[in-house]
């Protein structure tokens, strides 16, 4: 299970990233806090890839440019209770 946040404005990539995979997205848009300028979304996906592959992929679909690439665009993080 892999929960991650994706700072970019593109629909179509999302629907192709989680093209079937069990996925649970938020699109949100920007308001006034620090690190929410832009628009994002959060992702729950249950996959087996690791984050670097998944990082990969999240690049190709929605066309990073290099210059763009690392935690202020796409970034994981631990899920510690999957009960809650």
């Amino acid at each position: 299970m892999k929960l991650l946040r994706i700072t970019a404005d593109n629909d179509a990539a999302v629907n192709e990233l989680c093209d079937g995979v069990p996925s649970l997205v938020c699109k949100e848009g920007p308001d006034n806090e620090k690190y929410c300028r832009r628009v994002h979304y959060h992702l729950i996906m249950d996959t087996e890839l690791c984050n670097n592959a998944l990082r990969k992929q999240i690049y190709k679909y929605f066309q990073i440019p290099d210059e763009d690439r690392g935690q202020k665009t796409c970034a994981f993080t631990t899920i510690t209770d999957l009960e809650g």
